[in-house]
This record gives C-alpha cells, sequence and structure tokens, in this order.
C-alpha cells in the first residue's frame, strides 16, 4: 500500500498482495505519525517549514546525534530555504519513531543508480535482529529493484521505521528526497523480505509521484520484487503459471480500469494478478529495452500530473514496435477496459 492512501486518512483494514499475500495490513495510521506536510506548513511558507523541521531536527539530535548530522546533510535539507518543494521532506518519522521509550537506531548505507544513499532504521526495543534483516535486505534487493527498469532515484536518504503494534501494517513512499518505510507487527516471527521487497518497490516507482490506477501503482512494485528476488527466471515463471496449459483462466470480475482504491482496502488481488499479467506479457512483446523506456516515461508523466488508464495506454504503444501495436492495443484494452478494441482511447 502507498504511504499515499495512508495519507489521505483511509483507515481500513487492507491485504498486502503477491508474494506477502498472508499478511493483513491497516490503513489505521495515525496523521501524527505520518503528518501530511501541508497539515502544518502554510503554504508558500518557507520559513515556518524550516522552523518545524529544525524543530523535528532537534528531538532527534536529542536521541540520536549521529542521526542528526546525517540528516542536516542531505541536500533536501540543506537547499530547503532556497528550493520550495525541500519543504515536504518530512521528518516527522524519524522524530516520533526515536522518540519512543527504548528505540533503537542503525545506520547503513545502500548504493543505489550509481550513488551511495543513507539508510536510518529506528526500531522497538528488542527487535534489532529484525533492524538489521530490514538493512541487509535494502542493501541486496533495493539496487535489483532499481535495476529492472533503472529508475533514476530522486531520494538521498531511506528511512525504516519498525515498531511493535496490535496490527499489521505496511507502508512505502518517496517525497522530496526522502524515502520511507513503516512496519507496524504485533510480532516479528514472520519473513518481512516479501514484504520490505513491496514498500520498497513503493519508494522508487512512486517518487514525488501525483497518483496512477491503482492496479498499476501496486503492480509495478510487486513485479519488480519478483525480479529482485528471481530475476528473469522468476517474471518467466510467473507468467507461466498464469499461462499454465490447463489451468483456469484467469478470473476477470471486471476491467482494471474499474477496479478501486477501495476494492484494494477490501484486500482484492485480481487486479495485481491481472497487471502483472498484462506487463509481463507487454515486456514480452516489446522488449526489456522498450518496457523499461515505458516505465520511466511514465514515472516522468505522473510526477506532474496523475495519470489515467488512457495515458498508460498511450505510453505503453508509444514504446510498441510498429508491427506489434495492434496486438498490443488488443491486450491492453481487454484487460484494462473490458474491450476487443478501444482505438479511440488516447
Amino acid at each position: 500500500m502507498n504511504l499515499e492512501d495512508f495519507l489521505r486518512g483511509t483507515a481500513k483494514p487492507i491485504a498486502l498482495l503477491g508474494t506477502a499475500a498472508y499478511l493483513t495490513a491497516s490503513v489505521a495510521c495515525n496523521n501524527w505519525l505520518f503528518p501530511p506536510p501541508t497539515a502544518s506548513i502554510p503554504p508558500n511558507s518557507i520559513p515556518a517549514a524550516a522552523v518545524l523541521q529544525e524543530e523535528n531536527l532537534a528531538v532527534i539530535r536529542k536521541y540520536q546525534p549521529k542521526l542528526a548530522d546525517i540528516i542536516a546533510a542531505q541536500p533536501w535539507y540543506t537547499d530547503r530555504l532556497t528550493q520550495p518543494k525541500k519543504i515536504y521532506a518530512d521528518i516527522g518519522l524519524i522524530k516520533v519513531g526515536i522518540a519512543r521509550p527504548g528505540a533503537g537506531y542503525l545506520g547503513d548505507k545502500v548504493m543505489l543508480d550509481g550513488k551511495e544513499r543513507d539508510i536510518a532504521i529506528i526500531y522497538d526495543a528488542g527487535l534489532e535482529k529484525t533492524a538489521n534483516y530490514a538493512a541487509a535486505t535494502i542493501k541486496r534487493d533495493l539496487p535489483k529493484i532499481q535495476s529492472f527498469t533503472n529508475l533514476p532515484i530522486s531520494w538521498s536518504m531511506i528511512a525504516v521505521n519498525i515498531q511493535l503494534g496490535p496490527e499489521r501494517v505496511a507502508a512505502g513512499h518517496s517525497l522530496a528526497g526522502i524515502a520511507k518505510i513503516f512496519l507496524s507487527f504485533p510480532n516479528y516471527d514472520v519473513d518481512i523480505r516479501d514484504i520490505i521487497l513491496h514498500e520498497g518497490g513503493h519508494t522508487v516507482y512512486e517518487q514525488d509521484s501525483k497518483t496512477s490506477p491503482i492496479w498499476y501503482r501496486e503492480t509495478m512494485p510487486e513485479l519488480a520484487g519478483v525480479f529482485a528476488s528471481d530475476g528473469e527466471q522468476g517474471l518467466v515463471k510467473r507468467l507461466s503459471l498464469l499461462e499454465y496449459p490447463g489451468r483456469p483462466p484467469l478470473i476477470r470480475t471486471k476491467p482494471l480500469s474499474q477496479f478501486t482504491l477501495q476494492d484494494h482496502i477490501n484486500g482484492e488481488a485480481e487486479h495485481v494478478t491481472r497487471g502483472i499479467y498484462l506487463l509481463i506479457k507487454f515486456r514480452k512483446s516489446a522488449g526489456e529495452d522498450n518496457f523499461a523506456a515505458f516505465i520511466r516515461d511514465t514515472d516522468t508523466l505522473k510526477r506532474t500530473r496523475q495519470i489515467t488508464d488512457a495515458d498508460l495506454r498511450e505510453q505503453m504503444l508509444l514504446h510498441t514496435p510498429d508491427q506489434l501495436k495492434s496486438n498490443v492495443a488488443a491486450m491492453y484494452d481487454l484487460e484494462v477496459f473490458g474491450t476487443e478494441t478501444q482505438t479511440n482511447q488516447k
């Protein structure tokens, strides 16, 4: 689940999908934990934003001076007075996490998109082993997730908050130079790798973006996670499982364009399963390079405005060889719009 949906206050259970299908999460994440920047920062008020960030940093410094120094050196912090967008680099998550009684801190680095990025993991007492596992997973797998499409990374630091809580909650997001992953479970007796892969995927494929159709938004992190886990063979295997002779056909209760955030909150998995099928088929038809270019150009577009299913169709066809355009269009129209042809969609 994308952190944007947490910030919108949709406080109902969801089911994380794909390889982490067993995990039930909740979007009951209070605004004090993930405070929307606009709730406390007046529009166009850079001085007020700077004061808020400095106050948060002062609290962090009280508990972890080294972590405070790392934050103060981040470009999104040093540039906050001259670049208005940097005011949205919220460190409230780190402040709240590090101020919890007995909270621990683990610092590390990950080489991502040719640059070293800081990792800051804040964890509840007794979760040091989980924190170390999370750091190792990020270092090993996040570069693979990024390399799946070579999408440029705009953030310089990833903060991970691992805590104990009554429900299983997971979220990932990146905004204005800082990426964040939040995990809250009653216990950590499950392997959290798939969860970190999915939420880490959101920090890569939902950078500073407005929004996109729910099927696409939840499919890309899952698909990149499959690649990080098992490489090309993982994609081949996933597609073969969906196309295996004698296997019941994909369940198509409605077009992908009709799935909503509420469907996702209710635990629906069909939109992700079919989204994986559609994107792998497109990648197989158009080729790896065209697929990666499609993802990158789509990412550029959704940083400027909300994108639609028609936008995704147009981008997909722009990156399809001419001789394959009609087949790709027919495949997309069937899955997304529920029609045999959709030539008037642009």
